[in-house]
């Protein structure tokens, strides 16, 4: 099952695209209750903004970070550089977003959920450190 946040000009071009798979999803622009809906997710896909990666850590979610390029000083980039860096999320550019592999990262998800345990034990241990301290010195740094 997907749920999908996204701008209400995209929706109906990936309605068309989901409809063709056996996908069961939901669409919307604005979720009200999207930390209920991350709690109970097994992988999240989205942005790399702050407060983005403070629900990923607080909430434990392993995920696929796409950061948007056009983020002041390449932000998003660094946030999602540090999750990457402690192999708890996967951090894919952009440019890079329709490549196959970018799908196969997707399918070796899916299928080993060995992956999916393992970087969730790497968001513990991050959450066992001060993650506070640790985040600032690593995004800061750069």
């Amino acid at each position: 099952n997907l749920t999908i946040q996204i701008p209400k000009d995209n929706i109906k071009e990936l309605k068309l695209k989901l409809n063709k798979t056996k996908v069961n999803y939901e669409i919307k622009v604005f979720y009200k209750d999207i930390i209920k809906r991350l709690s109970k997710t097994d992988l999240c896909i989205s942005r790399a903004g702050s407060s983005t990666i403070n629900e990923i850590l607080g909430l434990k979610i392993p995920s696929i970070l796409v950061p948007l390029p056009s983020a002041t000083n390449n932000h998003q980039y660094y946030n999602a550089k540090f999750l990457s860096n402690y192999k708890a999320s996967i951090l894919i550019e952009e440019k890079n977003l329709l490549s196959g592999k970018s799908l196969k990262i997707i399918r070796d998800i899916i299928s080993n959920r060995n992956l999916l345990k393992s970087m969730f034990k790497n968001l513990n241990t991050i959450a066992e450190m001060n993650s506070n301290d640790l985040i600032y010195k690593e995004i800061f740094k750069n």
